[in-house]
């Protein structure tokens, strides 16, 4: 079975890879009934995904919007940040991509409920008991690419997001609230409101918690729930992103297969938007280099950058972040655009780094 262009993953980065694609012949290959089909993102975005989203799609896909982020950082205390205008949005994920799919089905042959594996070449794909040949091949399968392990041989690194919907007591609806944890397994959870009293309540964990976990966290939160309307998660990537996101010239690597995620917050919807243009481009030019050099220009060093300030932070319970955060907004120099950009803060601080110390010395002296 001979094919063009395979793209095998249909979530957000093979979907919207087979919309930028103009010259070729594409068959989608997904291994649930459905896209957007299971649930497992909390869906938040910055200004600069936000507005791709409303230009390209449609404005409905965004249906919150927030101009406050509120941090607890365990044996530290809590910060509020508030912007004039919003600076977080939270995108309703399914519609997504149901989207997206809509944009592409009648121009692309699509096979669900199929598990592609890869096969001896990487033109090579295996569907059950047959060997599908394809000219070129987008790999786009997720935290657990079997394309990554079979030919980087690289095995998979995740930490798992959970969370819930609840019915709870009033909350402030403009406002994100974030607490850092950091401690045996649990690393850090958030509560996203909807309305005065339904939230979503979620965590990043380094194993399988209890399911009550959420719950929990939200009477810590001085939230009482009242009742849960759906629990749903997934996996998040930490593997280092790949060096180079083409293999042996025909087999390209997307969004959590490569892993085009933010380490900090685990986001990774803006880098695909980003990057989706020029992977389109090169495959219809059919030349690699092409997502090579925007993939390398404008996000690897990036993301190895925030990687390795994300790992430094970590180490120390992540109490030391939101101070910088303080300080970089006391300066006047943090945007609402930084949501999507964490590594620009790294670099508006550098000026400051001789009287940075003094700042934390006196806000842990206050504290104390």
């Amino acid at each position: 079975m001979r094919k063009d262009l395979c793209i095998v993953g249909a979530g957000p980065a093979g979907l919207l890879t087979a919309s930028y694609v103009k010259e070729r012949d594409i068959i989608l290959i997904e291994e649930h009934r459905q896209v957007g089909v299971p649930k497992h993102c909390a869906g938040l975005v910055g200004i600069e995904t936000k507005r791709k989203i409303e230009q390209q799609l449609s404005p409905k896909l965004i249906d919150n919007e927030y101009n406050e982020i509120e941090f607890h950082i365990a044996g530290v205390g809590r910060y509020v940040f508030h912007f004039k205008q919003p600076f977080v949005f939270h995108v309703n994920r399914p519609m997504l991509e149901q989207k997206l799919f809509d944009k592409v089905s009648s121009r692309v042959e699509f096979l669900n409920k199929v598990r592609a594996k890869p096969g001896n070449s990487p033109t090579e794909i295996t569907i059950e008991y047959s060997v599908m040949k394809c000219q070129e091949v987008v790999a786009s399968d997720g935290v657990l690419s079997v394309f990554r392990q079979r030919f980087y041989k690289v095995k998979p690194c995740y930490l798992i997001g959970f969370q819930g919907l609840f019915r709870t007591g009033y909350v402030n609806k403009d406002r994100i609230i974030v607490t850092y944890i950091n401690n045996n397994d649990l690393i850090f959870h958030w509560i996203i409101p909807f309305d005065n009293d339904l939230v979503l309540s979620g965590y990043i964990s380094r194993k399988p918690l209890q399911i009550n976990i959420t719950e929990k966290l939200l009477i810590l939160n001085g939230l009482q729930p009242k009742s849960v309307a759906e629990y749903f998660g997934g996996l998040i990537p930490c593997n280092h992103p790949l060096k180079t996101p083409v293999f042996a010239h025909n087999l390209y690597f997307f969004g959590d297969a490569v892993p085009l995620v933010k380490p900090y917050t685990g986001g990774g919807l803006y880098y695909i938007f980003k990057l989706a243009p020029d992977l389109a481009l090169a495959l219809d030019k059919k030349d690699p280099e092409i997502y090579e050099k925007a993939y390398i220009s404008q996000s690897y060093f990036k993301l190895e950058t925030e990687r390795l300030l994300t790992g430094f932070f970590s180490r120390t319970r992540y109490w030391l972040p939101v101070p910088i955060l303080e300080f970089v907004e006391k300066t006047g120099l943090l945007g609402i655009e930084d949501y999507d950009r964490h590594y620009k803060l790294f670099f508006k601080t550098l000026p400051f780094t001789p009287i940075l110390p003094v700042h934390l010395f006196r806000m842990r002296r206050a504290l104390a």
